[in-house]
Formats: structure tokens, sequence, C-alpha cells
């Protein structure tokens, strides 16, 4: 008679018949599911879903269609964790386990030879915000931008982050679209740096004050679509800020160096505009600059080393010349980090940035244990 263990080695051989030596493993796994409408739950056809699989070295990603039925089907998967998430034209994109837009979501885990059925994806329909951007006298502005902001905590401080960017059309029209639900403040400037004419547009916001703390919120339903939420620009001068970066480092070469201005702002966010040196001497033009506060930032790599400038300027009603920029290579902080039970010190790092929130080129400097 078969011994237990003998058995049990014969039925571990069936699990994959065709490479007895196969261990399970080295088995693909398969995914299977639908995406539906949330408001209806009719079967969306053509959604895309996608996955990419955690620790993947690179962002190589699978995607696959949804047939009439909203069905979909990935085959030959490697076992994991895996990204997923399902998207289609005039819908929000969802991830796996994602109840609402703004909430988390979670990864799928395959093990190995598993096939995970009835994934269901329910995707809700995008919010959209329309409407016109006009000059004061009446005439539309085409190529103005317009932007949904959000409140958002970011360095630390609450402050109006982007959540959706339209352009106008030469009839001054936009179309936010792809919005999740929530509560949205429209903005709408032209370009605010770089312009060679002597006047720009003011931002405003809606619904036509150039403070965003005196804006009026706009809240936002899934599906919902509400027009006319139009703007009116006011013309306002613009100016020049010229000057010349300079420092201690010999025969660097200064038209390498990087240029950066950072609107000084408490409750928004600004990414800033570059620009570069255009001489042998370090000197340096930023045109189109509206009224404002503003951080002039410069960077340059040099022979391994890098060294960095700051300064805070300010435009009123005329241009600003003479700005120095001193490029140094700053300072070295250094300190012994205590701890209460055993941490791996070898993944702790540290993040240090300016109070302010401006930093340089928008990353903090961090450094290893």
């Amino acid at each position: 008679p078969f011994s237990r263990l003998t058995m049990a080695l014969l039925l571990g051989r069936q699990v994959n018949p065709g490479n007895p030596g196969a261990s399970a493993a080295g088995q693909k796994c398969t995914i299977s599911g639908t995406v539906l409408a949330a408001d209806t739950g009719q079967p969306l056809r053509d959604a895309t879903v996608t996955l990419r699989q955690a620790g993947a070295q690179g962002s190589s990603s699978e995607s696959v269609a949804t047939d009439a039925s909203g069905h979909f089907e990935v085959k030959n998967l490697e076992p994991g964790r895996y990204f997923l998430n399902a998207g289609h034209a005039g819908y929000l994109t969802m991830q796996y386990g994602q109840k609402d837009p703004n909430g988390p979501g979670r990864m799928l885990t395959l093990r190995p030879g598993q096939t995970a059925r009835n994934i269901s994806f329910q995707l809700l329909h995008e919010a959209v915000i329309t409407g016109y951007v006009y000059a004061e006298d009446g005439e539309p502005i085409e190529r103005a931008q317009v932007l949904a902001l959000r409140y958002r905590y970011f360095q630390g401080r609450r402050r109006l982050m982007p959540g959706g960017f339209a352009m106008t059309d030469d009839r001054g029209k936009y179309r936010l679209f792809d919005l999740s639900p929530g509560q949205y403040y429209v903005s709408a400037s032209t370009n605010p740096v770089g312009s060679r004419n002597s006047f720009t547009y003011g931002p405003s916001y809606y619904p036509g004050v150039a403070d965003p703390s005196q804006a009026s919120p706009i809240t936002r339903h899934a599906g919902n679509e509400v027009p006319d939420m139009n703007l009116t620009l006011q013309r306002i001068s613009i100016f020049h800020i010229r000057g010349r970066v300079v420092g201690g480092i010999a025969k660097a070469p200064l038209p390498n160096t990087t240029l950066q201005i950072v609107t000084r702002t408490e409750t928004t966010v600004s990414f800033g505009t570059g620009g570069r040196v255009t001489d042998a001497q370090g000197d340096f033009e930023f045109p189109g600059v509206r009224p404002g506060s503003y951080f002039l930032i410069a960077r340059l790599s040099n022979k391994g080393n890098l060294y960095q400038a700051r300064q805070p300027v300010t435009v009123t009603d005329s241009d600003v010349d003479g700005v120095r920029l001193v490029l140094t290579s700053g300072a070295t902080l250094k300190g012994i980090i205590q701890t209460e039970g055993s941490v791996d010190f070898s993944k702790v790092r540290f993040v240090l940035a300016p109070r302010d929130g401006v930093m340089m080129f928008g990353a903090p400097t961090s450094s290893a244990v």
C-alpha cells in the first residue's frame, strides 16, 4: 500500500503534469472582472484597465480594454503585488479597492497560479467646470491658463493646489474636466513671465477677485456640469528683473547656471518659471514680470560640487535692476539621532526645507544617516 507521503508526492506532481519538476512558484496568474458605471450599473465598453507590478524595474505596465459587456481578462501574470486601476472617457479613473475618488486604494496580491475573478470597478462620472475668460473691454482672451484649485497640505501648510488645468480657445472658452467631486476655486491668468509686451493681464479668481482668500468656492458633484463660470482679467503693467550671478568659484562656467523665479505666497503653490544666464559675466534677465513678491533662485553644478543662491525681490511699478545672486556651497549640518528600541538606520533619511516653503528648484535637501 502507498504511504501518505507517496500519495502526497503523486498529487503534487499533478499540479503541472506538463513539467513535473516545476514548482507552484513558477505558475502564472490570471485576473478578470468588469467595469461598470457607478450611477446606472451599466457595463462600460472600451474602458482601460492598467496593471503595474509593485517593485518592478522601470515604468512598464500592461493595459487591456473591456468588451461590450464591460468584461476584462489579463493572463500570464507573474505572482506578486499589483497596482490596478480602470478609466474611461467621461469617467474618473479609479484604483482597485477605492470607494470614492479621494479615498485610498489597495494593491492586489496574486499567489502563484492564482486566478482572481470578479474584480469590479464602478466608475463615477467626472465633474466639469466651464466658462469664458474676457478682458476688461469684453474681448475674449485666448490661451489664458485656467486652474481648478483645491486646498491641500503642502510642506506642512494648507495651500491651494492645482486639481485641474485648461486653456481657453479663440472664443475665450475653457472646459475643466476629469475633476473628482469636491470644492474648487477657479483662477485664470496669462503667462506670468517672459512676455516682451509692456502689459499683461493680472490673475483673477472666481467670481472676479485678485486675492485668492476672497474667492468663492465652487462645489462639484460626480457628473455635475455647471456652465458660465466666467472671469474677467484686468490689464496691468509688467516689468523686467535684471541682475548678475556671482560667486567665488574659480573658472566656473556661469552660463551653465540655471535660474528660477518663484512667487512668494502663503496661499497658493507656485513652481516657478525657469531661465538661464545670458553671458560669461553671469548676467540674467526676466522680462514680463507682474508686480508682486518673488524669490530668484540660481543653481550651478561644477566639477561635482553644487552651488546655489536665493534672493527675495519685490516688483512694484518699475523695472528692478542690479540684483546680485551670490552662489555659495552652503553649510554642512551634522548631528546624532537617538531612538528608543531597534532601528535600521540605513533606511533613515533627513529632509531639510526652508521655513517659508520655497525650496531650491522644488526639491528639499536630503541626506542619509
